[in-house]
């Protein structure tokens, strides 16, 4: 079996986990201004800070779930490829 590089898939994880945990944080934060609007009557806004923030703390744990799949990916492989 050839090896795996194991770099392309590290970087295909970091980017995809990024992006989708970007993506939805900010449908949720959307959501819940929505609600806000419909329940409370308070009027819609998007405050940047706060999208900021989202979008930071969205990127951290997009980065930390991209490094945990990479590393049950890889600890199976190395478990498994003497069989």
């Amino acid at each position: 079996m050839r090896e795996k590089p194991w770099s392309l898939i590290l970087f295909y994880l970091l980017v995809a986990c990024n992006v989708a945990m970007i993506i939805a944080f900010l449908f949720l934060y959307i959501l819940i201004r929505v609600y806000i609007l419909l329940a409370y009557q308070i009027p819609f806004e998007l405050v940047w800070e706060d999208t900021w923030k989202y979008t930071k703390a969205a990127s951290f744990s997009g980065t930390l779930i991209a490094l945990g799949c990479w590393w049950i990916y890889y600890q199976h492989y190395r478990k498994n490829r003497n069989r």
